[in-house]
This record gives structure tokens, sequence and C-alpha cells, in this order.
């Protein structure tokens, strides 16, 4: 969540400086574009790494950023 929330605070922070300026609604576009190509390409990476592994085979991380997020979620929950 770090990640997507670091690319909404800079998808923001661009969105109401472009706003300030008055730029064109492409120019926007094209900024809101990066963004969400670079939240991608984070994401992605991420992804990658949790792929290759990590924990026990018994209680693995997962192979997705999603199994991550769950595993995460169950680790909350027995708190």
């Amino acid at each position: 969540l770090g990640i997507i929330g670091f690319t909404g605070m800079l998808w923001l922070r661009a969105y109401v400086m472009l706003l300030g300026a008055s730029a064109s609604k492409s120019l926007m576009n094209a900024a809101s574009t990066g963004t969400a190509a670079a939240t991608c390409l984070m994401v992605s990476i991420v992804n990658r790494g949790v792929e290759s592994g990590g924990g026990t085979s018994v209680d693995r991380y997962g192979d997705t950023i999603l199994d991550l997020f769950s595993h995460y979620a169950a680790l909350l929950l027995k708190v």
C-alpha cells in the first residue's frame, strides 16, 4: 500500500499544480497516464519479488501481490 499511496500523492500534486497553471486537458491526461504507468511498473516489480518466494514451505507468502495482501490481512487478524 505504500507504493500506491506514494503514487497517489504524486498524482494529486501534479493534478493540483496543473489545475493552478490552467493546463490543457491533454496535458492532465498525459500526467495521469504516466502516473498510472509508473504504478503498474512498481506493482509488477513487487509482484516478481513475491513470486520468487519467501517464507517457509508451510507458510509461503504467495505467488502474486494479492496473495501477499491476503497473507498480511491474515497476520493482522491473528493479533
